[in-house]
């Protein structure tokens, strides 16, 4: 019997030595005091559009929030925004053909940001539209009045027909097709 209240006595002296607060093991590693991390904005989403990116997000409730920098970048390009905190959604304007990356962070009153996971993104332009990959032949082409003029590069061998289809205002097809002949070449 004397062993056991022994025993309790060891067993409760070892739980009481051993509990330290855990503001004290805080303490002893944060260094200057506890730090905050502000709330990062999720469900970032970018969608191409004409020579544009439309970037949608998700804010966080956090009260800390001043303003919402959306930040795209391409190669050597680099350009950012600041908006209103409870702005959910940007158009990044008059962008050139390439693969964006685009970033959305909180930021707080004293400038610090929120973590950032960067989403790609690519607008249509003129160039994005080009088929490289097949012969082009159509090299030209022109508006006069109601009426498309197009300039048609030589025939190359590797060219059997050409067809162009076009809508008219009733929503009919007119086709006009061009096959390529022995006499033609």
């Amino acid at each position: 019997m004397a062993i056991k209240k022994y025993l309790w006595i060891l067993i409760s002296l070892v739980l009481v030595a051993g509990c330290e607060s855990l503001e004290d093991t805080y303490s002893d590693y944060a260094g200057d005091g506890a730090i905050r991390y502000l709330g990062k904005c999720t469900k970032v989403s970018v969608a191409p559009g004409w020579k544009r990116l439309i970037v949608k997000w998700v804010n966080n409730v956090d009260p800390v929030i001043d303003k919402i920098k959306v930040r795209w970048q391409v190669n050597d390009m680099k350009d950012s925004i600041l908006l209103a905190p409870n702005t959910t959604e940007y158009s990044i304007p008059d962008l050139e053909d390439g693969n964006y990356e685009v970033t959305v962070c909180a930021i707080d009153k004293n400038g610090n940001e929120s973590l950032a996971n960067p989403i790609f993104g690519r607008p249509y332009t003129p160039t994005h539209e080009t088929i490289i990959s097949f012969t082009r032949l159509i090299s030209k082409h022109y508006f006069v009045k109601k009426r498309l003029v197009l300039f048609f590069s030589t025939w190359q061998e590797n060219i059997s027909s050409a067809q162009l289809n076009y809508y008219t205002a009733d929503g009919n097809i007119t086709c006009y097709q061009k096959k390529l002949t022995p006499t033609s070449r």
